[in-house]
């Protein structure tokens, strides 16, 4: 997982591409994602500096510069860290766990 900015974070091998705002294809994807409600602003406010669109269709805004995002994700992939994923669906660890405490 890497850090989009603000406590944001993304898949990074979910990333398709990172491009900057000021590209006609990244104001393009922009504009269907917002029709499509597809679009996810991790900006906080700030000024949006680049796009990453993901393999499945939706188009983040970050604050942070295009490089930063690339070198991060660089980083992570050359590092082989990888999110922990769990096996079993979340609505069946709440239950696991409801079980374990009224056991006790």
């Amino acid at each position: 997982m890497i850090d989009v900015g603000y406590k944001n974070f993304i898949d990074e091998t979910r990333i398709e591409e990172i491009t900057d705002l000021t590209t006609s294809k990244a104001k393009w994807a922009r504009k269907e994602a917002i029709a499509c409600n597809y679009l996810i602003d991790c900006t906080q406010g700030r000024k949006t500096n680049s796009v990453i669109v993901l393999k499945t269709g939706h188009v983040v805004l970050s604050s942070l510069k295009t490089s930063s995002i690339a070198r991060r994700k660089n980083a992570m992939l050359k590092s082989g860290q990888k999110a922990e994923v769990t096996e079993k669906p979340v609505n069946q660890q709440i239950l696991d766990a409801l079980d374990k405490s009224l056991s006790k």
